[in-house]
């Protein structure tokens, strides 16, 4: 996984949110990028 650096880079991250906006994807699809390994995530928190 990359780093923390990696993850803060402008444009490095896209939301799931933005995804499915943008690319028409739909959260199976980004579940299964993730197990597969092909997607890295992070947890994030919304205050």
């Amino acid at each position: 996984m990359a780093g923390y650096g990696e993850w803060n880079r402008k444009g490095a991250t896209l939301s799931a949110i933005t995804a499915k906006k943008e690319y028409g994807v739909d959260s199976q699809f980004i579940i299964k990028g993730i197990n597969t390994g092909k997607l890295e995530y992070r947890q994030g928190a919304v205050w």
